[in-house]
């Protein structure tokens, strides 16, 4: 077993500094990700999602109001658009160069109009202009 060692060298020795890989970078060429750009994103978007989510709530009640039936795995399958509506409304806010207040009004009431409404206003226009260049 003797001979064997001194043939082979030990795959880990404690004397030895850790292996140079061939993905090693060394710790101070190694550049730590800046979170902020991200946060910022996230804060912006932050209110006029859950502006949306409220007005998809709001919705929902007005038809529960009226006799309509309010369940919790409706909202649960409405949250996503809801809270994709409220990105959207926050770029769009942002393209026009609208404050906050702005885009959390525009995502609520993209939340109380719902998905289909906003397709079927975007179909419509898409298909008016269709006809105006025919």
């Amino acid at each position: 077993m003797a001979v064997l060692q001194a043939v082979i060298p030990p795959v880990i020795s404690c004397d030895q500094p850790a292996a140079r890989g061939l993905f090693y970078v060394p710790e101070a060429r190694m550049a730590t990700p800046d979170p902020q750009p991200l946060m910022d994103v996230i804060q912006g978007a932050l209110g006029p999602v859950i502006s949306a989510v409220i007005g998809r709530i709001g919705k929902l009640a007005e038809r529960a109001a009226r006799g309509g039936e309010f369940s919790l795995s409706r909202w649960l399958l409405e949250l996503p658009s809801a809270v994709g509506g409220g990105i959207m409304a926050s770029g769009l806010a942002d393209w026009l160069g609208a404050s906050q207040t702005v885009a959390c009004a525009i995502a609520a009431t993209a939340g109380w109009i719902g998905p289909r409404v906003i397709v079927e206003v975007i179909l419509a226009r898409l298909k008016a202009g269709k006809g105006a260049a025919s």
